[in-house]
């Protein structure tokens, strides 16, 4: 009996370190891999502003854009410009086109193809009040509205419409009315990493799911990457219960 605790109580010392030893490797290596993903996440988000903005350049640098707020946007000299605008914005990822004047006052809406109702449908109403404004390069990242009953989030990225002759100041602004959901979406690479929970955090310390929801979760954010003024993208480790250690630990006997 002595003999046989003398051969085995060494085995499961040396069996217990490596044991030990393995599940902080895979927890390193796992932290690792959240780390270079969210590198990518990050990437993949600001690329996805830098699109719009570039859409955004583009509607603005369009002959007539700001009669859109000055005149009738009706009118038949500007449906050749309201079709580029189309052509532009010919995207799920985008609700339309917004005009507003140089108090943020809503002028006109033009829809795009997953728009629906309020402001293109109906009556134009949409309000910007309390919603937080943040200054991004040459534009204004405005929001996100969170989704309510019945609507989809949402946010704008807005730019100054171009100086008239004879103006000293732009007549208002332009404005892409985004699908929130979009940008959120785009976290969806970092929930494949178990233990780990991706989420959005606005400017005003909002934070978001990969649906676009607001979070639930209040725990701090184990590692946080900003990709916009305010915004940033941040993991948030899950019950210890579930770690990658214990996940991925494999049994000895």
């Amino acid at each position: 009996m002595l003999a046989l605790l003398v051969t085995v109580l060494p085995l499961l010392v040396v069996t217990s370190l490596y044991d030990r030893f393995t599940g902080e490797l895979l927890e390193d290596l796992g932290e690792q891999k959240v780390q270079h993903s969210m590198n990518a996440t990050r990437a993949a988000l600001s690329g996805f502003l830098k699109a719009r903005q570039f859409e955004l350049e583009t509607i603005i640098d369009l002959p007539n854009i700001e009669r859109f707020v000055s005149g009738d946007p009706l009118s038949p000299e500007l449906e050749s410009t309201h079709a580029l605008i189309s052509f532009e914005t010919d995207s799920f990822d985008i609700y339309g086109v917004l005009f507003f004047d140089d108090q943020w006052q809503l002028k006109t809406a033009l829809p795009g193809v997953a728009s629906s109702g309020s402001p293109y449908w109906g009556e134009m109403e949409l309000s910007l009040a309390g919603l937080p404004r943040r200054k991004f390069a040459d534009f204004w990242l405005i929001g996100p509205q969170a989704p309510r009953r019945g609507h989809s989030g949402w946010f704008l990225l807005a730019a100054p419409l171009p100086l008239s002759t004879g103006d000293t100041s732009s007549p208002g602004f332009v404005a892409l009315h985004v699908r929130f959901a979009s940008l959120t979406e785009l976290l969806k690479n970092q929930t494949r990493i178990d233990g780990f929970m991706p989420l959005l955090s606005t400017s005003e310390g909002q934070r978001f799911t990969v649906n676009g929801q607001p979070a639930l979760d209040q725990a701090s954010s184990w590692l946080s990457q900003e990709f916009a003024p305010g915004w940033s993208v941040e993991v948030i480790k899950q019950d210890p219960a579930v770690s990658l250690s214990q996940e991925f630990r494999r049994p000895v006997f």
